[in-house]
C-alpha cells in the first residue's frame, strides 16, 4: 500500500496570499542522505512543494479547495506523526496552517540563508524544464516572481505541470517558533504560577488558575504588570480562563480521613486534598466530577461525592 507521510507544514503569506508548503513523501520510496557521524544513511524521500500545486491564493480559495477532499473515500488523507489525518483532521491542517503562516522573510531567518530560489517546472516529453529561476529576498521580491509565475502558467499547456517550487532549504522540517496572536482578553504569568495580585507592593502569584487576574487586552496587561516588577512575565489567551472560572463543581471525600475534604490535585502518586473549597480541583459540569469519582473509586476505598461550590 502507497501512502504519503507528512513531516512538515510551512505556509507562506505575501501580497498575493497563501502559498501552502508542506514537507512530504512516500512511504515507499527512499533516499541516501549522509548523517553527522559521517556515514551514509536510508530513509524514506521527502521533499518541499506547494500543497495541491496553489501559490499566492486567498485563504477563502484554498479553503474552498481542501473542502473539495472531503468526503474522502477512506476518510485517510496521508500520515503525520505516527496517525492517519482523517477529514477532520485534513480541514485542520489547512487552517492551522493559514493561522500560523510566516513571510519570506521568516523562512530564510529561521533556514538560516540569504536568499531562497523559486522557478516553474515542466515537463515536455521525456524533457524536464525549469523556468523562470529566481532568487528572491524579500516578500516583495516574492510576490514579483509569483506574478510572473502565474501570467506563465496560464499561457503554457504542458503535459505535466507547470509546477511551483519554491526552495525552503534542506529536506528538514523547519523550526519557527509558534506565535500568539493575543488580541483579546489576557492572563499574566510567572513561570507555572498566575498573577493574581498586582499593587504598589509588587505582584503576587498562584498555581490556582482559578485566581488569575484576567486583563482586557495585551498591552494593558503589560503596562499593569511590567511597571512593578522586574520578573520575566509571560502572557497567555484569558479568554479560556475566564470561563474556568465559572466553573463550580468539586469533589468531597464523604468518608474516611479525607471527610469533607475537597481534591486539590491527583498525582501519579498520592492524591493531594484540602479543606478550603478555594483550592478544589474544579470542573464545568457534575458529569464531569462523577467521572473523575468513577476513576477515584479504581485507586481508593473511601466515597467521594460531587458538591457545587461558590465560582
Amino acid at each position: 500500500m502507497s501512502y504519503d507521510i507528512c513531516y512538515d507544514r510551512v505556509f507562506i503569506r505575501s501580497g498575493m496570499g497563501i502559498t501552502p508548503m508542506w514537507l512530504v513523501g512516500s512511504n515507499n520510496c527512499t533516499e541516501s542522505i549522509w548523517g553527522l557521524d559521517g556515514k551514509c544513511h536510508e530513509r524514506r524521500e521527502r521533499h518541499w512543494s506547494p500543497l495541491c500545486n496553489m501559490a499566492g491564493v486567498s485563504e477563502e480559495e484554498l479553503m474552498e479547495k481542501a473542502y473539495s477532499y472531503v468526503p474522502s473515500n477512506y476518510n485517510q488523507h496521508f500520515m503525520r506523526g505516527g496517525k492517519w489525518v482523517d477529514d477532520a483532521g485534513w480541514i485542520r491542517f489547512v487552517e492551522n496552517g493559514i493561522k500560523n503562516a510566516v513571510t519570506i522573510e521568516e523562512v530564510l531567518k529561521y533556514t538560516h540563508r540569504s536568499k531562497m530560489m523559486c522557478r516553474l517546472h515542466t515537463w515536455v516529453g521525456n524533457d524536464s524544464r525549469y523556468w523562470l529561476e529566481t532568487y528572491v529576498e524579500t516578500t516583495a521580491e516574492y510576490d514579483e516572481w509569483l506574478r510572473k509565475a502565474k501570467e506563465l502558467k496560464e499561457s503554457r499547456n504542458d503535459e505535466w505541470g507547470p509546477w511551483f517550487c519554491v526552495d525552503m532549504g534542506m529536506r528538514e522540517p523547519i523550526k519557527i517558533p509558534v506565535r500568539k496572536n493575543l488580541l483579546g482578553k489576557v492572563a499574566a504569568k510567572y513561570k507555572n504560577n498566575y498573577i493574581c495580585r498586582v499593587d504598589c507592593h509588587g505582584v503576587g502569584c498562584s498555581p490556582l488558575i482559578e485566581n488569575a487576574i484576567i486583563f482586557d487586552s495585551l498591552e494593558k496587561a503589560k503596562e499593569v504588570c511590567e511597571k512593578q516588577t522586574v520578573w520575566k512575565i509571560t502572557y497567555v489567551d484569558g479568554s479560556a480562563i475566564e470561563k474556568r472560572k465559572e466553573w463550580k463543581w468539586a469533589v468531597m471525600a464523604a468518608t474516611g480521613i479525607y471527610q469533607e475534604m475537597y481534591v486539590e490535585r491527583r498525582t501519579a502518586r498520592k492524591l493531594r486534598m484540602d479543606y478550603s473549597s478555594k483550592y478544589a480541583k474544579r470542573f464545568p459540569t457534575k458529569a464531569a466530577a462523577e467521572k473523575c469519582i468513577a476513576e477515584l473509586r479504581t485507586h481508593y476505598t473511601m466515597e467521594f461525592e460531587a458538591v457545587e461550590v461558590k465560582p
